[in-house]
């Protein structure tokens, strides 16, 4: 995975803009996520490939631990920010 200064990831002849992440759902890889430095988190893109991704728990969020569902909700230079993800949205994709 090649990650480039756009936000595009490069996987064989595909380039994914990272942008389309936000909204999306992840679980926390390395973490936990809090404000201070960047964890990790894991989710499928749109053809079924993992991705992990630098995030960080939101500026009203508390620590999200390894293993939590969480919603991408926008993304700086560095890094996404996430809340805890809303059950309903955890549901809906398990079954994507």
């Amino acid at each position: 995975m090649f990650l480039d200064p756009l936000g595009l990831v490069e996987r064989g002849q595909r380039k994914i803009g990272l942008a389309r992440f936000v909204g999306k759902v992840a679980v926390v890889a390395i973490g936990p996520l809090d404000q201070g430095l960047p964890g990790r988190v894991r989710l499928k893109d749109v053809f079924g490939n993992w991705h992990s991704v630098p995030a960080r728990a939101s500026p009203d969020s508390k620590a999200l631990p390894v293993g939590a569902s969480v919603l991408l909700v926008d993304r700086d230079a560095k890094s996404f920010i996430a809340i805890t993800a809303p059950a309903d949205l955890i549901a809906s994709s398990d079954r994507a």
